[in-house]
């Protein structure tokens, strides 16, 4: 909250000096070129916006959010933007579990429609990225490298060296699935993992949760936090703060 006000307080004082030269030092001339400038920025945005529905419409795609494409384009080494999760179950037939998820992640179960982009691919249209969902023929392949069983693994050092290694892996988005389930059936004598690892542009903390919740037997989804419609002004804030937030 204290950052989130001095942020503020920072456009402002910006916004009163900027405010305040343009007054002293531009003439009529300049102040419609600046005028233009805008109007051209207002513009361009406007037919972004249009382009991002014609192509929902007629092709499906839909338009990823600005923060979820930076972590699409971060491949820094050693900073994989990846969203991770283990859970160790009582012991499982692979094949049965595969199946399970598959069935209850991207099936058609009640409820399971609110998880997003489980059978998806990224799209590049003019330099902007885009979900769309696979053909079945491609959703075939592409679940082969994303439904992996892994043996040799018996205790927790091994097990975290595993999961460090592969979240330091690419993942190319554009001929992949977003994420990946890796199955660890003779963990131990009693146990079995599952691990999940993700990148950051499909899911983050929070929408991790349905996720979780479609793969038990109850599926309760009442309790899945939720997030309504920023205020316009809201909006146009965080569009003007975004070079500098990521920075």
């Amino acid at each position: 909250m204290l950052w989130q006000t001095l942020r503020l307080f920072i456009f402002y004082k910006l916004y009163r000096t900027v405010r305040k030269y343009l007054l002293n030092k531009l003439s009529f001339g300049k102040w419609l070129t600046l005028a233009s400038l805008i109007g051209a920025l207002l513009v361009g945005k406007f037919l972004s916006r249009i382009v991002d529905k014609l192509l929902e419409f007629f092709m499906n795609y839909k338009p990823m959010l600005g923060i979820d494409a930076i972590f699409l384009q971060n491949n820094l080494k050693n900073q994989a933007p990846v969203v991770s999760g283990v859970w160790r179950t009582d012991k499982f037939e692979v094949e049965y579990m595969k199946n399970y998820i598959l069935m209850n992640f991207c099936g058609n179960v009640p409820n399971v429609e609110k998880l997003p982009r489980t059978k998806s691919k990224v799209v590049d249209v003019f330099g902007k990225s885009y979900w769309v969902q696979m053909t079945d023929a491609e959703f075939q392949i592409a679940k082969i490298t994303a439904y992996i069983v892994v043996d040799g693994i018996h205790n927790k050092k091994d097990l975290e060296d595993f999961v460090a290694k592969e979240m330091l892996k690419d993942v190319d988005l554009r001929k992949e699935l977003p994420y990946k389930f890796y199955f660890i059936p003779n963990y131990n004598e009693d146990s079995s993992i599952i691990i999940f690892l993700t990148n950051h542009a499909f899911c983050d903390g929070v929408s991790l949760y349905p996720i979780m919740t479609a793969l038990t037997v109850e599926k309760d989804f009442s309790q899945q936090y939720s997030v309504g419609e920023l205020p316009w002004h809201t909006r146009l804030y965080n569009e003007l703060m975004l070079p500098i937030s990521v920075v």
